[in-house]
Protein backbone atom coordinates (compact mmCIF):
# COMPACT_ATOMS: atom_id res chain seq x y z
CA UNK A 1 0.00 0.00 0.00
CA UNK A 2 1.54 3.30 -1.09
CA UNK A 3 0.50 5.97 1.41
CA UNK A 4 1.78 9.52 0.84
CA UNK A 5 3.53 11.07 3.82
CA UNK A 6 4.63 14.63 4.45
CA UNK A 7 8.41 14.33 4.25
CA UNK A 8 8.80 17.67 6.03
CA UNK A 9 7.07 16.51 9.20
CA UNK A 10 9.42 16.88 12.16
CA UNK A 11 8.78 14.13 14.72
CA UNK A 12 8.10 15.38 18.22
CA UNK A 13 9.36 12.69 20.60
CA UNK A 14 7.18 11.93 23.62
CA UNK A 15 8.50 11.39 27.12
CA UNK A 16 7.91 8.12 28.92
CA UNK A 17 9.32 6.25 31.90
CA UNK A 18 12.53 4.40 31.12
CA UNK A 19 12.79 0.66 31.70
CA UNK A 20 15.75 -1.40 32.90
CA UNK A 21 16.34 -5.14 32.43
CA UNK A 22 19.11 -7.62 33.25
CA UNK A 23 18.84 -10.86 31.30
CA UNK A 24 19.84 -14.05 33.11
CA UNK A 25 18.70 -17.42 34.40
CA UNK A 26 17.59 -17.95 37.98
CA UNK A 27 21.04 -19.00 39.23
CA UNK A 28 22.67 -15.85 37.88
CA UNK A 29 19.81 -13.80 39.28
CA UNK A 30 20.51 -15.25 42.74
CA UNK A 31 24.17 -14.34 42.39
CA UNK A 32 23.28 -10.80 41.32
CA UNK A 33 20.99 -10.19 44.29
CA UNK A 34 23.65 -11.58 46.65
CA UNK A 35 26.23 -9.17 45.21
CA UNK A 36 23.71 -6.36 45.45
CA UNK A 37 22.94 -7.04 49.12
CA UNK A 38 26.65 -7.09 50.01
CA UNK A 39 27.17 -3.85 48.08
CA UNK A 40 24.28 -2.09 49.85
CA UNK A 41 25.53 -3.27 53.27
CA UNK A 42 28.83 -1.47 52.70
CA UNK A 43 28.16 2.26 53.08
CA UNK A 44 31.59 3.21 51.81
CA UNK A 45 30.70 1.55 48.50
CA UNK A 46 26.98 2.22 48.20
CA UNK A 47 26.99 5.93 49.11
CA UNK A 48 23.38 7.15 49.28
CA UNK A 49 21.92 3.78 48.31
CA UNK A 50 20.65 1.39 51.02
CA UNK A 51 18.30 -1.56 51.42
CA UNK A 52 14.65 -0.57 51.77
CA UNK A 53 13.84 -2.69 54.80
CA UNK A 54 10.26 -1.40 54.95
CA UNK A 55 9.32 -2.55 51.45
CA UNK A 56 11.26 -5.80 51.95
CA UNK A 57 9.29 -6.59 55.11
CA UNK A 58 6.04 -5.77 53.35
CA UNK A 59 6.72 -8.37 50.65
CA UNK A 60 8.43 -11.07 52.71
CA UNK A 61 5.64 -13.54 51.91
CA UNK A 62 6.06 -13.17 48.13
CA UNK A 63 7.59 -16.00 46.10
CA UNK A 64 10.34 -13.76 44.72
CA UNK A 65 11.30 -12.62 48.22
CA UNK A 66 11.45 -16.18 49.56
CA UNK A 67 13.62 -17.21 46.63
CA UNK A 68 15.96 -14.27 47.18
CA UNK A 69 15.00 -12.80 43.84
CA UNK A 70 13.68 -9.45 44.99
CA UNK A 71 15.18 -6.25 46.37
CA UNK A 72 13.94 -2.88 47.54
CA UNK A 73 16.58 -0.15 47.46
CA UNK A 74 16.46 3.36 48.87
CA UNK A 75 18.08 6.48 47.47
CA UNK A 76 18.66 8.94 50.32
CA UNK A 77 18.93 12.72 50.09
CA UNK A 78 21.69 14.98 51.44
CA UNK A 79 20.28 14.67 54.97
CA UNK A 80 20.19 10.88 54.79
CA UNK A 81 16.40 10.76 54.48
CA UNK A 82 14.69 8.37 52.00
CA UNK A 83 14.05 10.17 48.72
CA UNK A 84 13.08 7.31 46.39
CA UNK A 85 12.49 3.57 46.60
CA UNK A 86 13.60 1.37 43.70
CA UNK A 87 12.16 -2.13 43.28
CA UNK A 88 13.97 -4.94 41.45
CA UNK A 89 12.49 -8.40 40.95
CA UNK A 90 13.12 -11.48 38.83
CA UNK A 91 10.67 -12.43 36.08
CA UNK A 92 10.99 -16.19 35.69
CA UNK A 93 8.86 -16.35 32.53
CA UNK A 94 11.10 -13.89 30.68
CA UNK A 95 14.39 -14.83 32.37
CA UNK A 96 15.22 -11.31 33.42
CA UNK A 97 15.57 -9.04 36.41
CA UNK A 98 13.57 -5.87 35.89
CA UNK A 99 13.23 -2.55 37.60
CA UNK A 100 9.49 -2.61 38.13
CA UNK A 101 9.02 0.72 39.90
CA UNK A 102 10.56 3.85 41.37
CA UNK A 103 8.40 5.36 44.11
CA UNK A 104 8.89 8.82 45.68
CA UNK A 105 9.27 9.00 49.44
CA UNK A 106 8.89 12.76 49.87
CA UNK A 107 6.39 13.74 47.15
CA UNK A 108 3.29 12.25 45.58
CA UNK A 109 4.85 11.44 42.21
CA UNK A 110 7.91 11.86 40.02
CA UNK A 111 7.89 13.58 36.65
CA UNK A 112 9.25 11.64 33.66
CA UNK A 113 12.54 13.53 33.95
CA UNK A 114 12.85 12.88 37.69
CA UNK A 115 12.02 9.18 37.36
CA UNK A 116 14.39 8.69 34.44
CA UNK A 117 17.15 10.62 36.19
CA UNK A 118 16.92 8.30 39.20
CA UNK A 119 16.93 5.24 36.94
CA UNK A 120 20.07 6.51 35.15
CA UNK A 121 21.73 7.17 38.50
CA UNK A 122 20.76 3.71 39.79
CA UNK A 123 22.14 2.14 36.63
CA UNK A 124 25.46 3.93 36.90
CA UNK A 125 25.97 3.85 40.66
CA UNK A 126 24.52 0.43 41.52
CA UNK A 127 23.79 -1.87 38.58
CA UNK A 128 26.98 -1.29 36.61
CA UNK A 129 29.04 -2.08 39.71
CA UNK A 130 27.26 -5.39 40.35
CA UNK A 131 26.04 -6.79 37.03
CA UNK A 132 29.35 -8.49 36.12
CA UNK A 133 28.69 -10.34 32.84
CA UNK A 134 24.89 -9.98 32.79
CA UNK A 135 23.35 -8.45 29.67
CA UNK A 136 21.81 -5.09 30.59
CA UNK A 137 19.18 -3.30 28.51
CA UNK A 138 17.41 0.03 28.98
CA UNK A 139 14.35 1.27 27.11
CA UNK A 140 14.60 4.91 26.06
CA UNK A 141 12.74 7.65 27.89
CA UNK A 142 11.59 9.10 24.54
CA UNK A 143 9.49 7.57 21.78
CA UNK A 144 7.48 8.39 18.66
CA UNK A 145 4.54 6.67 17.04
CA UNK A 146 6.91 4.92 14.65
CA UNK A 147 8.50 3.15 17.65
CA UNK A 148 5.31 1.52 18.92
CA UNK A 149 3.56 0.28 15.77
CA UNK A 150 4.45 -1.19 12.40
CA UNK A 151 5.45 1.03 9.50
CA UNK A 152 2.19 0.33 7.64
CA UNK A 153 -0.02 1.08 10.64
CA UNK A 154 1.95 4.24 11.44
CA UNK A 155 1.55 5.46 7.86
CA UNK A 156 -2.20 4.86 8.05
CA UNK A 157 -2.42 6.89 11.27
CA UNK A 158 -0.37 9.69 9.71
CA UNK A 159 -2.54 9.68 6.60
CA UNK A 160 -5.68 9.96 8.74
CA UNK A 161 -4.16 12.68 10.90
CA UNK A 162 -2.99 14.84 7.98
CA UNK A 163 -6.27 14.73 6.07
CA UNK A 164 -8.92 14.61 8.79
CA UNK A 165 -11.23 17.48 9.70
CA UNK A 166 -10.29 17.68 13.36
CA UNK A 167 -13.38 19.56 14.47
CA UNK A 168 -15.86 17.05 12.99
CA UNK A 169 -14.79 13.89 11.18
CA UNK A 170 -16.02 13.55 7.60
CA UNK A 171 -17.24 10.08 6.49
CA UNK A 172 -14.01 9.76 4.47
CA UNK A 173 -12.06 10.58 7.64
CA UNK A 174 -13.88 7.78 9.43
CA UNK A 175 -12.92 5.35 6.65
CA UNK A 176 -9.30 6.40 6.98
CA UNK A 177 -9.51 5.94 10.74
CA UNK A 178 -11.00 2.47 10.31
CA UNK A 179 -8.16 1.49 7.98
CA UNK A 180 -5.73 2.39 10.76
CA UNK A 181 -7.67 0.47 13.43
CA UNK A 182 -8.03 -2.63 11.24
CA UNK A 183 -4.32 -2.57 10.46
CA UNK A 184 -3.48 -2.34 14.16
CA UNK A 185 -5.80 -5.27 14.87
CA UNK A 186 -4.48 -7.46 12.05
CA UNK A 187 -0.90 -7.05 13.21
CA UNK A 188 -1.93 -7.78 16.82
CA UNK A 189 -0.55 -4.40 17.82
CA UNK A 190 0.39 -3.82 21.47
CA UNK A 191 -0.52 -0.14 21.06
CA UNK A 192 -2.84 0.80 23.93
CA UNK A 193 -5.39 3.59 24.03
CA UNK A 194 -3.41 5.74 26.48
CA UNK A 195 -0.29 5.67 24.31
CA UNK A 196 -2.33 6.40 21.19
CA UNK A 197 -3.93 9.39 22.90
CA UNK A 198 -0.51 10.77 23.78
CA UNK A 199 0.75 10.27 20.21
CA UNK A 200 -2.25 12.11 18.75
CA UNK A 201 -1.95 14.98 21.22
CA UNK A 202 1.78 15.38 21.84
CA UNK A 203 3.23 14.26 18.51
CA UNK A 204 0.51 14.91 15.95
CA UNK A 205 -0.98 18.06 17.45
CA UNK A 206 -4.57 17.02 18.12
CA UNK A 207 -6.37 18.71 21.01
CA UNK A 208 -6.50 16.86 24.33
CA UNK A 209 -10.26 16.51 23.98
CA UNK A 210 -10.20 15.00 20.50
CA UNK A 211 -7.18 12.84 21.31
CA UNK A 212 -9.04 11.41 24.27
CA UNK A 213 -12.16 10.77 22.18
CA UNK A 214 -10.19 8.97 19.49
CA UNK A 215 -8.28 6.92 22.06
CA UNK A 216 -11.57 5.74 23.60
CA UNK A 217 -12.92 5.03 20.14
CA UNK A 218 -9.80 3.00 19.31
CA UNK A 219 -10.17 0.92 22.46
CA UNK A 220 -13.86 0.24 21.76
CA UNK A 221 -13.28 -0.68 18.12
CA UNK A 222 -10.34 -2.93 18.90
CA UNK A 223 -12.53 -4.69 21.47
CA UNK A 224 -15.32 -5.09 18.92
CA UNK A 225 -12.93 -6.60 16.36
CA UNK A 226 -11.63 -8.98 19.04
CA UNK A 227 -15.19 -10.12 19.83
CA UNK A 228 -15.97 -10.57 16.14
CA UNK A 229 -12.77 -12.53 15.54
CA UNK A 230 -13.60 -14.97 18.33
CA UNK A 231 -17.36 -15.03 17.76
Amino acid sequence: MNIPIDKNLEPRPIKRFKELYLYCDENNAHAFFERLNKFLANESQSGRWARDTVSMARLEDSVCFKKGLFSGILLCDDQGQPFASVTLTYDEDKSRIWLCNIVPCQTNEFSYDEYNGILDRFLGEVVEKNKQNLECKTVSGMFTGADVMSSDTWKLLLSFSYEANRSALHPLDVKAWHRFVISAFREDSKLDATTLGRILCEELGWSERESSRLAIRYEDEMGLLEEYDHG
